[in-house]
């Protein structure tokens, strides 16, 4: 019985010293800022006026949805043309402040400086398309896929891959509901 208990505890010592190694490592291991420049990440959301209104639903359903665009995201493009996501990457939304608006009619489009912190590292893309889109109303349904959102699916259709990863890289906003965004793809 006393090899036992010896054994025992020198296995317990290990998975001890073990967990105590990864938790230090995991420690040492911070989320990197990956936006460009110094300045706060600008976002856009193109929403209903009643929706741009609702704190809820932007903080915990229409930004995290774009953010979620920014990682790099692995895909498969069907033979029917829809697009299988998987993100592979995490943030953490440090702060909001709501930059300016415009009205579209029953649209309108919704700047925000986000503060973000990254946990994936961000990679070079090996090819980067420019995508040009507009605005104009409601899409049948009434569904409005944000400018992100819109920019990553496009991006990845036209890469002519059939899997791989992409990210959107940056979303310019030009005025009247047009908008010009970087997709990158690896």
């Amino acid at each position: 019985m006393p090899r036992f208990k010896a054994v025992l505890l020198v296995v317990l010592l290990g998975v001890l010293a073990a967990a105590v190694q990864a938790a230090g490592e995991a420690a040492s291991e911070k989320p990197t800022v990956t936006t460009p420049g110094t300045g706060p990440l600008k976002v856009y959301l193109v929403l209903k006026p009643e929706e741009s209104r609702n704190t809820l639903m932007v903080e915990r359903l229409h930004l995290p949805s774009s953010l979620a665009a920014l990682t790099w995201t692995d895909f498969r493009l069907e033979g029917s043309g829809n697009v299988e996501l998987s993100a592979s990457g995490g943030y953490r939304l440090v702060s909001r402040d709501p930059l300016s608006s415009e009205s579209l009619g029953e649209l309108g489009v919704y700047a925000y400086a986000l503060k973000v912190t990254w946990t994936q590292a961000a990679a070079a893309p090996r090819k980067i398309t420019t995508i040009n889109f507009k605005y104009s109303g409601l899409d049948a349904g009434g569904v409005v896929l944000q400018p992100a959102q819109r920019a990553l699916l496009e991006g990845i259709r036209r890469s002519g891959k059939q899997s791989g990863s992409a990210r959107v890289l940056e979303v310019t906003y030009l005025g009247g509901g047009s908008f010009r965004a970087k997709v990158g793809v690896r």
